[in-house]
């Protein structure tokens, strides 16, 4: 809206008490200002119009007539002062200035200028729901990879969410107006699906469903290159893919980790208490707990649990269930008001677990996504490493004891400011071109502070739980992790296995073949050759 600006000219004769003002001096040394209220107006005008405002300020021109010495005041006191036929003067937002002009015959004229914080326009009503697109086509080839993005309308909100489902499996929600999707296609023959979807903005509008049917048709399966297969761990879902992981890690463990299947956050820093209390990671849905967990907690003869996260996250009907499995004072939940919070509570129970044999040494990485700090879990759980967790704009929580910071990822992940707020504390940053060059370098790493090439595990770097599950089999066998794309071989990760080929006696490969997929374990095995 536009601001409505009183502009006053007042004429009047400035003399005072005292005697006229003298020109250019603009009134007596004890004075601050004329006596405009005691003698009668007449002679110099002063105008002033509005030039520009902002959110700070706004900034006037104003004109003199005829020519005369000016002054500017705040209240009683002289903001600055002049001489001609005009200028112009920058008032803050909530001010009123004064402009007093006066000439040697004391005649004098005023103009009042007020600075008013700008009213933004309002918004229309938006009743407009956004648009959704998709590049899908009609056929693909071994997988699909589809990008769906939404659009408002010129004077909307802006998108909240993308919303779809494939075929009419679970509803799946994007935050913000744009995703990728990858569907595996199948081991042989061609399948069809169905791909729905729709967005809602943020002021609740919500758009029809719109869908496309596409067709995968399998990848031709190549002869197996001569070579040795991987140890395949692998179950039906990230839960049961969890289990196997734990029995290809654990003969038998006294303490299990607990934490939500679903979302990765809270499980980042999973991987060093594991290694603290020598066990391994079990996934749970956030509000039941599954009897193949329960099952797995009797295999390991495991007899307390740690759960990651709030009742948010993991419920206190799992709680209950393990309490009940184990008794109250067996199961302990560690959880702080955010990730970075729970983060930071897990480390310190890392810390309290090893007491004097803990190094100080700490890896960070970002909290708002997995490769990095994943691909560090075999090393954070072998050598006891905390992982802590940093803001994308560079805020963290670093526990007392810690001395030491190795930070993974480039600083679009976090970011150069954290370098300078650890100081002393900061020892390295370990980052490649893209995360699974991160990966090989955090292997390298690892293979530094003693661990093994032996026994290499290979894991999706796409989506969380296979890898989160990986960490502790691996470190608790003194082995590295590499990550890949699901459908094509990371350079990263072939260059690190070529390298180190000849210490590589074996290799496990992580998740079934919609996560690494039988080309990508193929290329390896061509990579390894026999062993």
């Amino acid at each position: 809206m536009k601001k409505v600006r009183l502009l006053t000219a007042l004429i009047f004769v400035a003399v005072s008490v005292f005697g006229a003002f003298p020109a250019g001096a603009f009134g007596f040394e004890s004075m601050t200002s004329p006596c405009l209220t005691c003698h009668s107006a007449g002679g110099i005008t002063v105008e002033a119009v509005l030039d520009s405002e902002s959110t700070e300020s706004s900034t006037f021109s104003f004109t003199v007539s005829p020519a005369a010495p000016w002054a500017i005041f705040d209240g009683s006191t002289k903001v600055t002062s002049g001489s001609g036929a005009g200028g112009t003067v920058v008032v803050p937002v909530g001010k009123t200035y004064k402009i007093d002009a006066a000439d040697a015959d004391a005649t004098g004229g005023r103009a009042s200028v007020t600075a008013e914080e700008p009213i933004t326009p309002p918004v229309p009503d938006d009743v407009t729901a956004p648009v959704t697109t998709t590049n899908a086509v009609a056929s693909y080839t071994g997988s699909a990879v589809i990008n769906v993005s939404a659009t408002d309308n010129v004077d909307g909100a802006g998108v909240a969410y993308v919303y779809y489902k494939l075929d009419w499996n679970s509803q799946r929600m994007i935050s913000g107006a744009a995703g990728s999707l990858t569907i595996a296609g199948p081991a042989s023959g061609t399948a069809t699906h169905t791909l729905r979807y729709w967005a809602q903005d943020k002021s609740g509008n919500v758009e029809l469903v719109n869908e496309v049917t596409f067709t995968i048709t399998a990848t031709e399966v190549a002869t197996p290159p001569a070579g040795t297969m991987p140890d395949e761990i692998q179950g039906s879902n990230r839960y049961k893919t969890a289990i196997e992981s734990s029995k290809a890690g654990f003969e038998s463990a006294k303490t299990v980790i607990i934490s939500r299947g679903d979302l990765f956050a809270d499980a980042l820093a999973g991987s060093a208490l594991a290694g603290a209390v020598d066990g391994p990671i079990l996934l749970t849905a956030p509000t039941s707990l599954s009897a193949e967990v329960l099952a797995e907690i009797d295999r390991l003869g495991a007899t307390s649990a740690y759960i990651l996260g709030s009742e948010g996250a993991v419920s206190a009907g799992v709680e209950a269930a393990l309490k009940a499995k184990l008794g109250n004072d067996a199961v302990t939940r560690l959880a702080g008001s955010n990730r970075y919070e729970t983060g930071k509570v897990v480390a310190e129970e890392v810390i309290s677990i090893l007491g004097s044999s803990y190094s100080g040494k700490a890896f960070m990485a970002v909290g708002t996504n997995f490769p990095d700090a994943l691909a560090s879990s075999p090393v954070a759980y072998a050598k006891g490493m905390p992982v802590l967790l940093a803001s994308p704009t560079g805020s963290f929580s670093l526990p007392a004891g810690v001395t030491e910071v190795v930070i993974l990822g480039g600083e679009t992940a976090v970011p150069a400011s954290v370098e300078t707020a650890l100081g002393s504390k900061f020892s390295m940053r370990i980052a490649g071109a893209d995360r699974y060059a991160t990966a090989a370098a955090v292997a390298e790493y690892g293979i530094e502070q003693g661990l093994s090439w032996a026994g290499v595990g290979v894991a999706a770097g796409s989506n969380f739980p296979d890898a989160l599950a990986a960490g502790p089999a691996l470190g608790a066998q003194n082995t590295v992790m590499l990550l890949t794309p699901s459908t094509s071989l990371a350079k990263a990760t072939g260059s690190a296995l070529e390298l180190n080929r000849a210490a590589i006696t074996s290799w496990r490969c992580f998740g079934g073949e919609s996560a690494v997929s039988v080309p990508v374990r193929y290329q390896i095995i061509g990579i390894l050759g026999s062993k």
